[in-house]
């Protein structure tokens, strides 16, 4: 087996496994028993309550360290 048959074999083959993944990657994409998870996904930056759980964890974290560096001096 020569260099040049290796190069076509690889070439077809490649480009077949490419495309097996391509389709393998769009299938699972927009299968309809994912499509709840995904609307899911796609609304956590358009949530209120995890905003305002965010600033309130920021906020204790701020009181934690501030009466950390009381309790210190």
């Amino acid at each position: 087996m020569t260099y040049d048959n290796l190069r076509q074999i690889a070439d077809s083959w490649g480009i077949l496994y490419i495309v097996a993944m391509f389709l393998a990657v769009v299938a699972y994409t927009f299968r309809s028993s994912g499509r709840k998870r995904a609307n899911d996904a796609a609304f956590i930056p358009l949530n209120e309550d995890l905003f305002s759980n965010r600033e309130e964890n920021q906020r204790k974290t701020l009181q934690h360290k501030t009466l950390n560096d009381l309790s210190d001096t």
